[in-house]
């Protein structure tokens, strides 16, 4: 959409409720309203990006982040601050979408002009005047209402990557009364973090969003009150918690694969303006598959092996579901792993890696729940209620005798779920539903795992482990490879299922220890293989050859392939 009542970049970026204001003079339909703002606010985001209009004398749009959060509502809270708006950026991941909507009064009348309340725009008028605006059908709207949290797990280049050159704003107010971070929304409680009302204004693009998906909005700060289920108490009857919450003026979905993709193409626009790319730092992708392996291997004191299942688990994703049953699952397990650099070396390539040790300790605390659970009247979020992508790091090395209790059975069973059914329980206080996950699921341990994963590979160290030193540019080439590989997919022709199908029964006939189960574990290597090697069919060779690389996996273990 072309907008036709095009504002100043400099009135959207400082003086947002100004924008409000001047779009309903133009149309006073608080329909037109919405879809002009998204259209403006989205060609801004097309031709400018945002990290870049600060640089052309236009304000830059300050990030909601746990450092800022204060200083951002204690100026939205100022007078100069109610009357133009602060606007922010926040990159979140969807919490909870279970709070519905909510009824706002979109207009009234006011000094005898018909004035605009949407985004937060209703300070400074009467009761008297909501009032009489509550009487007219046309009103009076619904908005979508959802909690967002700062995305759990982002590791240090993601997160610099995500903020960009964020800059801080006035001190904060110190009597300011407001929980920026609520703890039982937030997945991982050790880190800092922003729990934030969302409010859009779009309610058919706020059907399309799911618990976990992440998104990028640009809206307008303000404060409300905490909502709960009980939506039906009024303020008078309880005490209210501020929270920060944001009126969505423009959002876009942003996959965490996206962010690698994201980078590439920021630091091709500020060192090579004029081709907007960077030359790569390999030759082909042969040579980057190489040294990726290379660099994936010295974490695990030099085994080239564990290296490329390594490699294979950080492609795989779900790519279709079927009666309760998961295509492309792919969850590794790395035995004997006394010492490893593996989750430096994660934290280095992903944008986002989680740590979850397995001890009776952790397991039975009540406080690193992992499952999403509905307690005292709120939702509370479990350490794997993650953003699809998120690589997950389970260690069982932490694990000792022990009783574990009611609450650690719960949360073994949560882990068991996401691992073969990739579903997160949501435990409610009488019955229990799924969620759907995709995670990157990788078990350290030092005998065999009890977890129910895809593939075991008993690591053989030859040296210690190490993160060995690599150039900006080469870790940029890494993650722009797995984050465009994750997302390609792979066709299997008739000829080479038929091959394939051939293959499977003279190893039957050759030995009966070879069944479906080893057919499908296969077949996974031998797509995910595919697809590092760059092709998108998969063929006779590229078979044999995952064949062969699970033959070395299971000759580690003693076992029949």
């Amino acid at each position: 959409m072309v907008p036709t009542n095009e504002l100043d970049s400099a009135v959207l970026l400082s003086q947002p409720r100004k924008a409000v204001d001047l779009l309903w003079a133009s149309y006073e339909n608080s329909q037109d309203v919405r879809r002009q703002l998204d259209a403006q606010y989205g060609a801004l985001r097309a031709t400018r990006d945002w990290d870049q209009v600060g640089r052309q004398g236009s304000p830059q749009i300050p990030y909601l982040i746990p450092a800022h959060a204060k200083q951002l509502l204690a100026t939205s809270q100022t007078e100069e601050g109610r009357k133009h708006g602060v606007l922010v950026r926040w990159q979140c991941m969807i919490q909870d979408t279970g709070l519905g909507y909510e009824l706002y009064v979109s207009s009234l009348n006011h000094g005898g002009k018909h004035v605009c309340t949407m985004y937060g725009n209703d300070v400074g008028y009467t009761d008297s005047e909501f009032d009489s605006a509550l009487l007219g059908d046309d009103r009076v709207a619904e908005r979508a209402v959802f909690y967002g949290v700062s995305l759990p797990g982002m590791t240090s280049w993601a997160r610099e990557m995500s903020l960009g050159s964020s800059h801080s704003l006035a001190e904060a107010l110190d009597h300011l009364h407001v929980d920026i971070s609520n703890v039982n929304r937030a997945p991982l409680c050790e880190d800092p973090s922003v729990t934030a009302v969302i409010k859009m204004y779009n309610l058919d693009e706020a059907e399309r969003l799911k618990t976990t998906d992440v998104v990028d909005v640009v809206g307008i700060l303000g404060m409300d009150g905490q909502p709960t289920s009980d939506w039906h108490l009024s303020e008078e009857e309880g005490a209210v918690q501020w929270m920060p919450s944001i009126h969505v003026l423009h959002w876009t979905r942003t996959p965490l694969e996206s962010m690698a993709e994201t980078w590439m193409q920021r630091q091709a626009a500020t060192t090579n303006a004029i081709s907007n790319s960077a030359p790569s730092p390999f030759a082909d992708d042969v040579a980057l598959r190489t040294a990726l392996i290379d660099y994936l291997a010295a974490a695990l004191g030099d085994d080239a092996l564990a290296a490329e299942f390594v490699l294979l688990v950080l492609l795989a994703r779900i790519h279709a579901r079927r009666a309760g049953v998961t295509v492309g699952s792919f969850s590794l397990n790395l035995s004997r792993m006394v010492e490893h650099d593996l989750v430096p070396a994660l934290e280095s390539l992903m944008p986002a890696v989680v740590r979850q040790p397995l001890s009776l300790t952790t397991l039975n605390d009540p406080k690193h729940t992992l499952f999403v659970r509905h307690a005292e009247q709120d939702t509370h979020a479990g350490r794997l209620q993650l953003p699809n992508g998120t690589c997950v790091v389970i260690d069982e090395r932490t694990m000792q005798e022990g009783k574990l209790h009611d609450h650690g059975v719960q949360n073994i069973r949560a882990l068991t779920s996401v691992l073969q059914k990739r579903s997160l329980p949501y435990v409610l206080p009488y019955s229990e539903m799924h969620l759907d996950t995709d995670l990157i699921m990788v078990v350290v341990s030092e005998g065999k795992s009890f977890l129910p994963v895809d593939v075991h590979v008993a690591v053989q160290s030859t040296q210690a482990s190490t993160i060995p030193s690599v150039s900006n540019d080469t870790l940029q080439a890494w993650r722009a490879f797995l984050a465009r590989t994750r997302s390609e997919s792979l066709t299997i022709p008739e000829t080479v299922s038929q091959h394939i199908q051939d293959d499977f029964v003279e190893r039957r006939r050759a030995s009966s220890n070879f069944d479906q189960e080893d057919l499908q574990r296969c077949l996974s290597i031998a797509r995910l293989l595919a697809l590092s090697h760059g092709h998108t069919e998969l063929t006779p060779e590229l078979w044999r050859r995952a064949i062969a690389l699970d033959e070395a996996r299971a000759a580690r273990l003693g076992t029949p392939p």
